[in-house]
């Protein structure tokens, strides 16, 4: 009969070994600091991402967040397009000033490809839409994690060609979409 009895050990030794094997495989087990006046879409987005350990710590100030990413060392921002006392722009402005790089990420309940374009170029990691879906929130979230913990460039910017190659695309795939 065989042995189903896995230890905790070999249960990190193994994702160690596959963690190597994938390269560049974005880490678990991070939290990051959510800029809402939401209770409940807090709560939503921390329970959606609570089995894979990422922990979610509100913050309805941006003081209270900055405050909050250094006590954390969270390098993750998540914030709505507009909260208490400000908005997205402020948040990309106190993240850029932290001495620990932090990847910001837009909560909208529109998919507006201006807004993502004028986000990406501003310096926003990405824009995650509401409702939440739960795969998407945990590949984003962990992506950004890894992206503000790896070194890469933090600002990414499109020159007007690839605006227009990107308008395009959002256009085809929202015309696609609307078939459905």
């Amino acid at each position: 009969m065989p042995n189903d009895t896995v230890s905790v050990q070999d249960e990190e030794d193994a994702g160690k070994r596959t963690a190597k094997r994938a390269g560049a495989f974005p880490s678990r087990r991070f939290s990051c600091v959510y800029l809402t006046s939401s209770i409940r879409v807090a709560e939503i987005a921390s329970a959606l991402v609570d089995s894979v350990q990422i922990h979610i710590h509100r913050s309805t100030t941006l003081d209270h967040a900055e405050a909050r990413l250094r006590a954390t060392r969270s390098r993750v921002l998540l914030t709505d397009l507009s909260f208490e006392r400000g908005g997205w722009e402020d948040a990309l402005r106190m993240a850029a000033s932290l001495p620990l790089r932090t990847a910001v990420v837009l909560v909208s309940r529109l998919a507006d490809e201006r807004l993502w374009i004028d986000a990406l170029e501003r310096g926003a990691y990405d824009l995650i839409l509401e409702p939440f879906q739960a795969d998407e929130m945990r590949r984003i979230l962990g992506n950004a994690h890894f992206h503000a913990t790896s070194g890469g460039y933090s600002h990414f910017s499109l020159s007007s060609s690839g605006r227009a190659k990107v308008s395009a695309t959002l256009a085809q795939e929202a015309l696609l979409c609307s078939c459905f």
